[in-house]
């Protein structure tokens, strides 16, 4: 489980500073089928980019010592499902969005379940 675990939160942790990384450079035209932003929404799409590539950041700093970082995988995975029900709760309020962003709900409530799991079978740290 401790491998498993491991490649799971290095693929997580790239490809979200990787998706960070892009809307901080491209800002709102990297969002798939989105609408140009305005100034003021510039700043704002490039702020939160900035805290979520950090936010991937912190899936690999947890990899090495993954049975003492267990606390920090659970919520760092909570909030990816929490991100996933505000897509969740976007989509009741606006309609549905881009497929590429349908497909991603997908993954944003399915690999929490998966991690979760996957850190609870990891032996307890002395």
């Amino acid at each position: 489980m401790r491998r498993a675990t491991q490649a799971l939160l290095a693929v997580t942790g790239v490809a979200v500073v990787g998706i960070g990384l892009a809307h901080l450079v491209l800002g709102g035209a990297a969002v798939i089928g989105g609408s140009p932003l305005n100034a003021t929404a510039q700043g704002e799409h490039r702020f939160f980019a900035a805290l979520f590539a950090c936010y991937g950041l912190v899936f690999l700093w947890c990899i090495p010592a993954i049975e003492t970082k267990k606390r920090q995988i659970n919520i760092l995975v909570a909030t990816f499902l929490v991100g996933g029900l505000a897509r969740l709760l976007s989509i009741a309020i606006s309609g549905a969005p881009n497929a590429f962003y349908s497909a991603m709900l997908v993954i944003e409530l399915a690999l929490p379940t998966v991690l979760f799991f996957l850190t609870s079978r990891l032996p307890q740290s002395s």
